[in-house]
C-alpha cells in the first residue's frame, strides 16, 4: 500500500484502538471533499450527493470493525461511496422510469459543464465510476480496481472504454 498520509495515520490509529468516533471525524476531515465530488459525479444532484456523503460516513463507521487496512482508506471509502450511490441510482431508476430522456436531444456546446455531465451521466454505472474514481478523485488504477472491486486490467479497460465513448459524445 505505501507510505500513509499522516490523516490515514489517525484514521488507521482510531480503528486500531476502537475509537470509531476519532476515526470517524479525522475521515470527515480528509476525506469529505473528495467523497462529495464522487458522489456528486456519480449522482448530478448536489443535495443527493450530500446525502450520499452521510451515508458514506455512517457506512464507514459502519464497516469500521471490519476493516483490514487491505486497500487504501481513500479507495475503501470511495468503494462505500460507490455502493451508496449506486443503491441511490437503482432507487432513482425505478421512482422514474417514466421520465427517461433520449441523450440525443440536441447539440451540446462542448465546453458546458452540464453537457459534460450529462455525457458521465450516460455511462454505464462500472464505466462513469472508473472514470471519476480515477479522474475526479484521483485513484491510481490499482486502487480503482480495489474501489470497483475488478482486475487491474479490467479497471483499465473500463477507463479507456468510458473515456473513449466520452470523446465520442464530444465530437
Amino acid at each position: 500500500m505505501g507510505s500513509l498520509d499522516a490523516p490515514d495515520v489517525e484514521i488507521l490509529r482510531g480503528i486500531d484502538r476502537g475509537d470509531y468516533a476519532a476515526a470517524l471525524s479525522a475521515i470527515a476531515r480528509a476525506y469529505r471533499g473528495r467523497i462529495g465530488g464522487f458522489c456528486l459525479g456519480m449522482l448530478g444532484d448536489s443535495d443527493e450527493a450530500e446525502d450520499a456523503v452521510q451515508e458514506t460516513l455512517l457506512g464507514a463507521l459502519d464497516a469500521m470493525p471490519r476493516y483490514r487496512a487491505e486497500t487504501s482508506v481513500r479507495s475503501w471509502l470511495l468503494a462505500i461511496a460507490r455502493h451508496k450511490c449506486l443503491d441511490r441510482l437503482r432507487r432513482r431508476a425505478v421512482r422514474h422510469t417514466s421520465e427517461l430522456r433520449d441523450p440525443a436531444d440536441g447539440a451540446a456546446d462542448p465546453v458546458d459543464i452540464e453537457w459534460v455531465r450529462r455525457g458521465l451521466t450516460d455511462l454505464a454505472e462500472g464505466d462513469r465510476a472508473a472514470v471519476l474514481l480515477k479522474y475526479a478523485a484521483g485513484l491510481t488504477f490499482e486502487e480503482v480496481a480495489a474501489a470497483l472491486g475488478v482486475s487491474l486490467s479490467a479497471a483499465k479497460m473500463r477507463t479507456i472504454r468510458a473515456l473513449e465513448r466520452l470523446r465520442k459524445r464530444m465530437a
